[in-house]
Parts: structure tokens; sequence; C-alpha cells
């Protein structure tokens, strides 16, 4: 069977790594003890692939998809090992895991063919496509390396490509992954350059335009970053991306070019035909509720609330099976300030979710909000802020609002040191503020604003969690 063979040479390489590790000085005995553990891992998951890959053969048809997701796994581990000791990667190392991919690649290609046999005819959408490395050979470079964060083996590898030889996509992925490199491990500016010089080539590409203009937000070219977020938001259709940018739009104070974006979300809605959650999350979009809140929050800040009340009646005459009733009052206590009622509500809710055994902490949380706002002294409010006990089933930014209420209060009653300790704490952990949709639904609206002009000043996307392509800051 050609699959075990395969299997048996990994198997024979991943002794010869182990070997390696273990006989090498270079190595602390720790390294050496957690590789030895996880290629034993890797080990036992290409076991795992044959037993099932000969069930496979006897007529069990479902085992196929055992065999693939052990042949994920068995991939994860191997990254994982190599990022463990990237650090003292050396060329015998290198030699060995490039025949590994290889081998891993041949090793999928059989069980995307033993899967799409197996497929009915009546549905093609079933079938897995097989991987092509000549399609595009940049971004099969950046599979061979990135993962594992050998980056500077992927930059030697990128500097000896003839770009004359590229096409167009391959040409883009390559000042791409460049950029992104000088942007993660470099000088920003020169990434800038990269991106700048792609632009001039390319300019109608979204991953320039996107990343050139958080590059840009991170130095402080606000005017020239938020032209490149026009032009990915003229043509971007992923309401996601969209959202990402209205954020940004709200960071900077871009409300009428961040109501523009929203409503292009909006008309998404009534393309499809519908706003049921369960049917937009499958198909990766925004719940209707987080898009309205994202509308309601910017027209409040240009003062027409009417823009977010027009849009819920439109939906309420197209949507017919949608708790608008739920909706509505959290569009009313924002707009107008009705903090009062919802306390009353709130005590409603928490009664039934006693009885439920479910979560309290979101409404622990903004009950102590509202009343820390109202207290007397700051000592009352950090009083009732420090009366929210959250659980484990609690989300964890639960924290950081209560952190955002104690410097709010901070402020209130004067206590500047206080206010900027928990400005501290809260901006480590929440370096993008909290979205519109959670300054809609907690009311954090008014001193956010004074953390905004922190983050203007000092924080910015890309040190903050926004993503660009294969770029993650962690």
């Amino acid at each position: 069977m050609k699959i075990e063979n395969l299997i048996e040479k990994q198997l024979k390489i991943i002794k010869e790594i182990l070997n390696l590790v273990e006989s090498s000085d270079k190595f602390e005995k720790e390294e050496k003890e957690k590789s030895a553990e996880l290629l034993k891992q890797i080990e036992e998951y290409f076991e795992s692939i044959i037993t099932n890959f000969r069930l496979v053969l006897k007529g069990k048809k479902m085992n196929i998809l055992t065999c693939h997701n052990y042949y994920q796994w068995s991939r994860d581990v191997f990254i994982a090992f190599v990022k463990n000791i990237k650090n003292k990667w050396n060329s015998n190392l290198e030699s060995l895991r490039l025949q590994l991919l290889d081998l891993f690649i041949k090793v999928r290609e059989i069980l995307v063919n033993q899967h799409n046999e197996q497929v009915p005819e009546d549905h093609p959408e079933e079938r897995i496509e097989h991987y092509n490395r000549n399609k595009n050979k940049i971004e099969t470079l950046i599979d061979d390396y990135y993962p594992f964060e050998l980056y500077n083996l992927l930059k030697i590898q990128l500097n000896n490509i003839d770009e004359a030889k590229l096409n167009r996509i391959e040409l883009e992925s390559l000042f791409d992954i460049r950029g992104v490199l000088e942007a993660r491990f470099g000088d920003i500016n020169k990434a800038i350059d990269i991106y700048e010089d792609a632009y001039d080539k390319i300019p109608d590409s979204f991953f320039f335009n996107y990343n050139l203009a958080l590059l840009l937000e991170k130095k402080g070219d606000i005017e020239k970053a938020f032209t490149h977020f026009s032009k990915v938001a003229s043509k971007e259709k992923d309401p996601e991306i969209l959202l990402i940018i209205t954020r940004l739009y709200y960071l900077w104070d871009y409300y009428v070019e961040g109501i523009e974006l929203i409503q292009k979300v909006l008309n998404m809605y009534y393309e499809v035909g519908t706003i049921d959650d369960h049917f937009l999350s499958i198909r990766g979009y925004p719940t209707y509720r987080e898009t309205i809140a994202n509308l309601a929050v910017f027209s409040n800040f240009l003062k027409k609330p009417e823009i977010a009340f027009n849009e819920l009646e439109k939906a309420k005459r197209n949507f017919e099976d949608y708790p608008f009733q739920l909706l509505e009052p959290e569009l009313n206590r924002f707009m107008f300030g009705n903090w009062n009622e919802e306390m009353e509500q709130l005590e409603t809710e928490l009664k039934q979710l006693r009885q439920q055994n479910s979560p309290l902490g979101e409404n622990l949380t903004l009950q102590a909000l509202i009343k820390a706002r109202k207290a007397n002294s700051y000592e009352q409010a950090i009083k009732f802020l420090d009366s929210v006990k959250l659980s484990s089933s609690d989300f964890p930014w639960l924290k950081d609002l209560i952190s955002l209420g104690k410097a709010e209060s901070a402020d209130k009653f004067n206590k500047s040191i206080e206010e900027e300790k928990f400005q501290k704490e809260f901006l480590k952990e929440q370096p993008l503020l909290f979205e519109p949709y959670h300054v809609l639904l907690f009311g954090i609206d008014i001193y956010q604003e004074k953390l905004k002009k922190i983050y203007q000043k000092e924080q910015r996307s890309v040190d903050s969690g926004i993503k660009i392509r294969y770029f993650y800051k962690s």
C-alpha cells in the first residue's frame, strides 16, 4: 500500500530528527524532552492514519474523515515541534523538515483522491480540492515557512525570486509577504516603502491598500491611511472586513464615512433576505444586532439618532421573524439615556438567569456600571464595581469593563492617580478599546472618548491586534 510506504518514510525522518536533537549539546534538557514528546505524538498519528486507511479499503468509507483529521493533527504537531526549537534550527534539521513536508503533501494527495472517489456525483460540493503547489509559487513558499515561524529562511527564499518570472497573483503575494515580514520584524518605514512601491504596480490590490492603510495609521499619517481604507471599502464585499474598518473609523471620529460602510453591510442583509442570526453566522456575516448597534453609535455622535431608528423601522417592515422587542429598548436607552429603566429589567433578567443556572456576568457588570455612575463618592462607586464576582463561564473581557468603570469613576471624582492606574489596566487588555457594539450595550460612549485620545496618540492598530495578512500581533 503506497500510503504505508510514505508514512514509513515519514517515521524514519522523524526518528532522524529526534536523533539530531538528542545528540546535540545545543539543546537544553527541557527542549529535548518536549521534542521527544511532540515527535512521539506524530508517530501515533501516523500509525492511526494507516489503521484507518486500511479500514477505508475494507469498505468503511467514513474512516477517511478520521484519516484527514489525523493527517492535519500530525502536521499541526510538527509545526509546534519546529516552533519549539526554531531559535536553534540548523541546516541538517531544515533538510529533513523539507523532506517531511514533501511526504506530507503526497500523503494528503492519496487521502484526497480516496475521499473524492467516494463523493456521489450529485454532491460535487463535497469534493476536496487538490493542493497545487505550482499555482502560486510564493504562496507555496509562505505555507512551507511562515506557519513554522522560520522567517529568516523565508526571507532568503524570497530574495532569490526572479520577479520577472512571476504572474500578477504571485507578484502580489511576493510584495505582500515582504511587507508583512518587514512590518513585523523590521522597520515600519521600509514596510511602507514596500507597500507603496507595490501599490504603484498594482493599485487595485486589496492587500496592498488594506495593509498600507494600517501601517500609515500606525505611523500617524491618518489622512493618507484613510484614503487607502476608502479604496478597500469601495470594493470590499466581506462584511467582517468592512466592520474592522468601521471600528477604525470610530477610533478616529470618521462618523460619516463609517455610516456609509455600515450601510453597505445592512444592504447585504436585504440582499440575502433575512437577519436570522444562525443564517448569517454560517455565512460569516455579523449579526443584525451588532451592525445596527454600530449604526446607532455613529448616528448618535453625529446627533442624528433618526438614522438608526429609520433603519429599525425599515427592518421591521422587511423581516417579521426577529425579536425587535428586545432590540428596540437597547437603542432607546443608549440614545436617550434611559438607564434607570434598565435597572428594573436587569433585576428581572437576573432572577431568570439564576433559575436557569446561566452566567450572570454581563447583567451584573452593566448593573454595577449604572450604579457607579450614580454614586455619591469615589469609594461608593468602586464598592459597586468590586461587588461583581465573575465566574469561569463569563466572558473574560467583562473584567476590562470593570476596569474602565473604575477609571471613569476616578475621573468623575478627580482621582487622577487612580484613573491613570485603571486606564493602564484597561488599555493593556483592550488596546483597541471596546467596539461600538459594546459601547451601546454598556453605555461607555462618554468615557471611551477620553480613551480614544490616548489611542490616537499612543496605541495604533498594528500594535493592538488588528490583523494584516499573515501578520498577527499577540
